[in-house]
């Protein structure tokens, strides 16, 4: 399989597509101002179809929301995706409950393959953890 098919914080490469431009635009979009985009600047050749099936998909994973007005939809990111960091925080924060039942010892036991953490990794974890209770 491609990277190109791959799926990266439960959004396939399409959909992270279609959430980049409408992250940059940080405006409310119609389904034919996101479809032009695609069409005219990354030569997609959609259908109305074939971008409302994304839309609907992007919907069902809360990265994406609705407002209508005027008989036309207005798409725009939901407040857990508002930007491309809140979207990847938000599927972390999700991975680590359902992957690790909440537990960030468990999950970077994982991530580390239960071998001791370098020096670096340990200081810069140990500064983290300083200015994250000094925040509090």
């Amino acid at each position: 399989m491609s990277n190109k098919n791959k799926s990266k914080y439960n959004l396939s490469a399409t959909e992270m597509e279609i959430m980049e431009y409408i992250w940059s635009i940080d405006n409310k979009l119609i389904a034919a101002e996101i479809l032009n985009y695609f069409n005219e600047n990354k030569s997609k050749n959609w259908k109305k179809q074939t971008l409302n099936t994304f839309l609907v998909k992007l919907i069902e994973k809360g990265a994406l929301q609705y407002d209508v007005s005027k008989n036309k939809k207005y798409y725009y990111p939901t407040t857990q995706s508002q930007t491309k960091t809140e979207h990847i925080k938000h599927w972390t924060q999700n991975f680590i409950q359902n992957t690790f039942d909440g537990s960030l010892y468990h999950f970077l036991y994982a991530f580390t393959g239960g071998t001791s953490l370098s020096e670096n990794d340990a200081d810069e974890l140990k500064k983290y953890l300083e200015e994250e209770n000094n925040m509090q």
